[in-house]
């Protein structure tokens, strides 16, 4: 999809507000920065700051924050106008305003950055954030009157009226945002969960019960965030067996968020489930499982999971109630001695996070800000009571996902907001069972576990074959009777036995059935054109020509580095071409205005998953190229976009342990993304030649231009909050 080109320096349009350090990190901390005292709401500036309504004490820190207002629902504010307060659409307050009147909580992802008065500030601010696991704080700049040509504003004296619809953040949408983010986080990454996933988080339930049954998770038709999952009252709607009963009732015990021991919401849950189960059968299920549990809980005996087919809501809970701490369950979820089937691990992971909550999840759980940004929206809408909130970054649109290379790509709201790697078992779903290394290794898994999915075939060369025996032969339509008594078949050399896996029945057990498995062989056998370089994407005219001209002529007065036969420039981060490595002390400050706006374009559009922090500018002369490479995977994040300027060189790409190279032309002022395969297994490189293949477009015939100047825009996220990844073999086209 083409980007909407916008201006490069646009006016600014933010809200600003003071606060001290402690409301920062809480509100950081929660996701959302909640009224203070008494108020109903926040005290905002327009291009300016006001400061809030508490005392700030002498050994805390004020911290200017600025809110970009495009990430703010547009409900109605009230405005300080001719001394009096005035209601009207966020969208129409004027830049010329004083005061607005913000109804409720402001969500901490339309935080734009954040400034200090001094550099002692700022350096406090980041030691105390790195003694929290959970707060990832913003871009700090040590701000002046000259950085926002801010005006700081006096509140009015007249109290703001209630307002009549307010974003309020509860204990609910902290738990739902809790469950939400840790089922993304721990999703089996493989096609059939995708599915579940992707049908949970929209409102088509036919398609989730379909999804869920696939996976025999039947107790997935009911996802922990929807609202009032344990009283849904549906005409179509029936509550099946012991383990849809336990589950809404975990659901149900593990929102309330009670102080209660781990003893006791076992047995909370127990009570709910068997007031609501009338068949002896399944009461007689949950009271093995509550008498289990408490000699679990009680240490009198250990978890087991041989009889997960026969309670796997009932061991996820378990799970859940053993392992008080996300960051315990973290560990346990990826031990290594351990191995679950999906359906288990993966419900009791969301179940950890409805119980939980989003404010206690480690800045490892809580995905790219993306993610972050769409999940807090989807979570405020569930919990709105009734009230609906247009945000401007989520419609309507279902959740949806697709493989590129070795990643599960997920899209909401027609942006991509979370990446997700490929493991060993996603693999086989993209993998040719027509090859016989990929049908010899799946024999040998299925066997191995005793999946009942292989089957032996009989190869007979054409000729005659004789037999012998009481028994009689009879073709019906292509299948062989034996009648009569047992035969023996004499078989001929060319002739053999074969054993193969139905794809469709191996797949399905990779999906549910525990044990960890090797990912399936290298195929032999392409699967696609030589052409097609899964994750690479052009994204042509992303810059107009006056953008083009402007940063052409922004970067040709600065100071270019000579050190390399061709030239460069480095924003955001210093690459050290010598030592090949970027530590803490190449950090150069942000990035430039022109690049910046860049950055936030490739980023918001979904290009690229995470937000660019470095930028090399290379310009290139007549035959100048830069050789096949790599950019470090140890050193920078998936996603790297390169925009062409000036003029149109080919780029050629070539697949790593194989024989396939493709040349792609990289129009003038496009944009080339880079991500998944294309990212780590594709190298790239620009030939050195005098010329440049063009098509005429008079005659249609393919000529030449002779090579002048290119300038190439690089635009990279260096992994690591202080950058200290060591580079082997990294280089930007």
């Amino acid at each position: 999809m083409k980007p909407e080109t916008k201006s490069l320096f646009p006016e600014a349009d933010w809200f600003g507000l003071i606060v001290d350090n402690r409301h920062l990190f809480d509100a950081l901390q929660d996701g959302w920065l909640r009224p203070v005292a008494s108020e109903t709401g926040l005290f905002v500036g327009v291009d300016s700051f006001v400061q809030e309504p508490t005392k700030t004490q002498g050994n805390q820190i004020p911290v200017r924050v600025r809110i970009d207002t495009d990430k703010l629902p547009d409900l109605h504010v009230h405005v300080f106008r001719d001394h009096n307060w005035q209601a009207l659409p966020r969208s129409q307050v004027a830049a010329t305003e004083s005061c607005v009147y913000w109804p409720g909580s402001l969500p901490t992802f339309a935080i734009r950055d954040l400034g200090v008065t001094s550099e002692e500030h700022r350096v406090r601010l980041m030691g105390m954030a790195r003694l929290a696991s959970n707060i990832t704080v913003p871009d700090v700049v040590v701000s002046n009157a000259s950085n926002y040509s801010e005006k700081h504003v006096c509140l009015p004296s007249v109290s703001p009226p209630k307002a009549l619809s307010r974003i309020v953040s509860s204990n609910t949408e902290d738990s739902i945002r809790g469950a939400m983010t840790m089922a993304l986080w721990a999703i089996p990454r493989i096609d059939l969960w995708m599915d579940v996933l992707v049908a949970s988080l929209s409102s088509n339930a036919k398609k989730l019960a379909i999804a869920a049954s696939t996976v025999k998770a039947n107790w997935w038709r009911f996802p922990p965030w929807m609202p009032e999952a344990h009283s849904i009252r549906g005409d179509n709607i029936t509550i099946k067996g012991a383990q849809e009963h336990l589950w809404l009732a975990a659901i149900e015990a593990f929102k309330s968020r009670s102080r209660l021991r781990s003893s006791e919401i076992a047995e909370r849950i127990s009570g709910i489930a068997l007031m609501k189960i009338d068949c002896p059968d399944e009461k007689s299920l949950v009271e093995d499982w509550i008498r289990t549990t408490q000699k679990v809980l009680s240490a009198n005996t250990s978890i087991r999971h041989d009889n997960w087919r026969s309670m796997p809501v009932g061991l996820a809970i378990q799970l859940v109630l053993t392992r008080p701490e996300p960051a315990r369950f973290k560990s346990w979820l990826c031990d290594d001695d351990i191995s679950l089937p999906p359906a288990v691990a993966w419900s009791a992971a969301a179940l950890c996070g409805l119980f939980h909550g989003f404010r206690r999840l480690d800045t490892y759980f809580r995905g790219p800000s993306s993610q972050q940004e769409i999940i807090a929206i989807q979570a405020m809408r569930m919990c709105s009571e009734g009230t609906e909130f247009q945000w401007p970054s989520m419609t309507d649109d279902e959740a949806t996902w697709r493989r590129e290379s070795e990643n599960f790509i997920l899209q909401w709201a027609g942006r991509d907001f979370v990446s997700k790697r490929q493991k060993e078992r996603g693999q086989w779903f993209a993998s040719n069972f027509n090859d016989p290394a990929v049908q010899r290794s799946a024999v040998s898994i299925a066997k191995h576990f005793n999946w009942p999915c292989v089957s032996r075939f009989l190869n007979l060369e054409a000729g005659r074959r004789h037999w012998d025996g009481p028994g009689e032969i009879e073709n019906i339509k292509r299948t062989l009777k034996v009648h009569g008594g047992r035969i023996r078949l004499r078989l001929e050399q060319p002739d053999r036995i074969e054993e193969r896996v139905d794809q469709r029945d191996f797949l399905h057990m990779t999906a549910i059935e525990p044990g960890r498995m090797p990912g399936p062989p290298v195929s032999t056998i392409p699967m696609r054109s030589v052409d097609d370089i899964p994750g690479f994407k052009l994204l042509p005219d992303f810059l107009s020509e006056a953008e083009e001209k402007s940063i052409v002529a922004e970067i040709d007065r600065c100071q270019w580095n000579t050190e390399l036969q061709r030239h460069v420039q480095h924003y955001g981060w210093r690459y050290d071409y010598e030592s090949k490595q970027v530590d803490s002390t190449m950090r150069l400050g942000r990035l430039p205005e022109w690049a910046e706006a860049i950055a936030k374009r490739l980023f918001e559009s979904g290009h690229l998953p995470e937000m660019p922090d470095q930028v090399i500018v290379n310009k290139y002369i007549q035959d100048q190229g830069i050789a096949p490479h790599i950019d470090n995977p140890s050193s920078f994040a998936d996603g790297v976009a390169t925009i062409s300027l000036l003029e149109t060189w080919e780029m050629d790409f070539r697949k790593r342990n194989s024989k396939l190279k493709v040349a792609r032309k990289l129009d003038r002022r496009s944009a080339a993304v880079l991500t998944g395969e294309a990212r780590y297994e594709w190298t790239h490189s620009i030939p050195k030649r005098k010329t440049e293949p063009v098509i005429d477009p008079d005659s249609g015939k393919k000529k030449r231009f002779r090579r002048k100047r290119r300038i190439s825009l690089t635009f990279r996220k260096v992994i690591g909050s202080n950058g200290n990844s060591h580079l082997k073999n990294s280089a930007s086209a």
